[in-house]
């Protein structure tokens, strides 16, 4: 299970680049929706960083909304690519 969760961290991380350039929008809804729903149910496990997930699915909701990428959303990307890479390893 490990595994589906690393790679859909890595894509995740690729939506959220592709994001910072306007594309893949209706896919980033999908991953944003993903990544919220994953934290709420991971943090109710009792892992706290979960809660990263969670805020970067609500980074990807403003980034829909907005059109605007913050500076923070380099971190959410690095976040998601090494937790994926982790998890794959692991």
């Amino acid at each position: 299970m490990l595994f589906v969760f690393g790679i859909l961290d890595i894509l995740s991380a690729l939506v959220l680049f592709l994001l910072k350039f306007g594309l893949l929008s209706k896919l980033g809804l999908v991953v944003g929706i993903y990544l919220f729903v994953k934290g709420f149910f991971f943090l109710f496990g009792g892992d706290y960083l979960s809660l990263l997930d969670i805020f970067t699915g609500l980074f990807i909701f403003y980034v829909l909304i907005s059109g605007n990428f913050l500076l923070i959303g380099h971190l959410f990307m690095v976040w998601l690519l090494q937790k994926g890479i982790f998890s794959l390893l692991g």
